[in-house]
């Protein structure tokens, strides 16, 4: 995660997630997410065009002992790129 988040903060600025919903049971726990940024430096090669992007996604954590201890997520990618104007946009 930390990773994840450094290597986001590299190319974007004004970073911010947005929870649209959240579901606990157990010991997971789901999160309908959007992150909104703008693009500030070179991210994946892409350089930056001060654009700004919304990416929605989902993500899973596992806790255990008071500690995210799992993580899974799924997020819209290729939306992102669209936004940024790397990939085309479909009819």
């Amino acid at each position: 995660m930390k990773q994840t988040n450094a290597i986001l903060r590299l190319g974007f600025s004004d970073v911010e997630h947005t929870i649209r919903e959240q579901i606990a049971e157990g010991d997971k726990v789901v999160t309908h997410v959007t992150v909104s940024a703008t693009s500030a430096g070179t991210f994946l090669g892409i350089p930056p065009n001060g654009k700004q992007v919304s990416i929605d996604g989902i993500a899973i954590h596992r806790i255990a002992g008071g500690q995210l201890v799992e993580h899974w997520a799924v997020m819209d990618m290729f939306g992102m790129f669209q936004q940024l104007g790397s990939m085309p946009q479909l009819g």
